[in-house]
């Protein structure tokens, strides 16, 4: 005996219309006449049996192949499947477990979690790592016509120093002036801390560096 599953898009396409009851779906004609009443299975499916119908061949696959069919989908979900008798004409071949399917490991890759605060210790001396960072452009752009910014922050100092932009274009010579003034030694970027020192009233440095890659 075959088996059919109820689709409605069929249905509709043929002028038919459906109308689902409590376990039961009920089918009329275009003339509003009833064809038939299907009940609803096991599984939650509708389906409508021929006794004319052929009956389909059981088709043998194994699990690496069947998962592959069924859009990558649990090995566990497709043994459910089969056992409740929701996917039916088909037999597994093998019953163990499927082997490593490398498109799935590549499609649900996940990247390794990035912390808020960076727990590395800190450099031995000033200018020997610097932390930066470029944000824009904004939507208003200022009176100078500058849309971006960009910050360079001392690792072991926390000295923090910030550059307006008007484009992108202009990071590599402000990372170069940054780096021409840490190349003239500790001395310099000392000689601006105490400046800054003397004209602001600078907050104690956190433990741990805030912000990110180098």
């Amino acid at each position: 005996m075959g088996v059919m599953i109820v689709t409605i898009n069929r249905i509709t396409k043929a002028r038919y219309t459906v109308l689902f009851n409590y376990k039961c779906c009920q089918i009329c004609d275009k003339n509003n006449r009833h064809v038939r009443n299907t009940l609803v299975s096991i599984t939650g499916l509708y389906k409508v049996e021929h006794v004319y119908a052929a009956a389909t061949k059981v088709k043998h696959i194994d699990l690496t192949m069947l998962h592959r069919h069924l859009a990558h989908i649990a090995p566990d979900a497709i043994h459910k499947m089969i056992n409740s008798g929701v996917l039916e004409g088909v037999e597994l071949t093998d019953n163990g477990p499927m082997a490593t399917c490398k498109m799935c490991e590549q499609a649900k890759a996940m990247h390794k979690q990035i912390w808020k605060e960076c727990e590395a210790l800190l450099a031995d001396m000033i200018g020997m790592e610097t932390h930066t960072d470029l944000w824009g452009p904004t939507p208003a752009p200022s009176m100078g016509g500058r849309r971006y910014y960009i910050t360079f922050t001392d690792d072991h100092s926390h000295y923090s120093s910030l550059t307006v932009l008007c484009m992108k274009l202009a990071t590599r010579s402000s990372l170069m002036k940054v780096w021409s003034h840490g190349a003239c030694g500790s001395r310099s970027w000392s000689h601006c801390l105490q400046q800054k020192q003397n004209t602001l009233q600078r907050c104690t440095p956190p433990r741990k560096a805030y912000g990110c890659v180098a």
